[in-house]
């Protein structure tokens, strides 16, 4: 029973998403084979950002947006941190995703970090 509530489940989320009216395309996008910093860089710019702010650093990548149409999602407000699987997640952030290349964690924009 279990099996078919899983399976009925499954299928209402795909079809779900099959008859979406709203195609978000982005311009020049290539996958970078992380879907994590994929699922960043898509849900972002569907949330109105325009320019996002990226910076390097020994333990791994801190990336917001600087200019957005809206200032009403997570996704445009947050700071966003991508660290490789041998770093830590950052203090005071929130794991938001894990793939086979990195975590990905977040911190609302007003706690800034030591190193950022």
């Amino acid at each position: 029973m279990k099996m078919f509530q899983l399976v009925i489940v499954t299928c209402a989320l795909i079809t779900g998403c099959m008859f979406k009216k709203d195609n978000l395309v982005i311009k020049n996008f290539y996958s970078t084979d992380s879907p994590c910093l994929d699922a960043y860089i898509v849900n972002t710019v569907s949330n109105g950002c325009e320019l996002m702010l990226s910076e390097n650093y020994e333990w791994g990548i801190a990336t917001k947006c600087t200019d957005s149409s809206t200032w009403e999602s997570a996704w445009v407000v947050g700071t966003f941190y991508f660290t490789p699987h041998t770093v830590e997640i950052r203090e005071n952030t929130f794991p938001v995703c894990s793939d086979q290349m990195l975590t990905m964690s977040y911190a609302d924009i007003a706690q800034k970090k030591e190193g950022e």
